[in-house]
């Protein structure tokens, strides 16, 4: 089935999922990047583990069906993670280019 722009089901849904969880960025002023980290490292264990099951593999590509998991949900959580823990006392910086990378591949 085909979505508005040519984009079939899951592709929308995965692109609402990658903005939607860019808005996380604004929690960033009242938490430390250790507490950032956690978060990431959280989601990472969901994303691999139970967004497959409660998503029906919606959000995966072919390649990600063939592979087993989806790369590129699975990463995107450890991006931001290693982001806060690099840049932590600067969480402007992880903010920003959590936005980046969430608007910017979203759209």
């Amino acid at each position: 089935m085909t979505a508005p722009l040519g984009l079939t089901r899951g592709e929308l849904a995965r692109k609402a999922v990658h903005i939607g969880f860019g808005f996380g960025a604004l929690l960033l002023p009242w938490l430390t990047r250790w507490q950032t980290a956690g978060i990431c490292l959280f989601a990472f264990l969901m994303n691999w583990l139970v967004l497959p099951r409660i998503t029906h593999h919606l959000l995966e590509r072919e390649e990600d069906t063939k592979r087993g998991f989806a790369e590129g949900i699975v990463a995107y959580p450890l991006a931001v993670g290693a982001l806060a823990t690099l840049f932590g006392s600067r969480m402007e910086i992880v903010a920003a280019a959590w936005a980046i990378l969430a608007f910017g591949d979203g759209f």
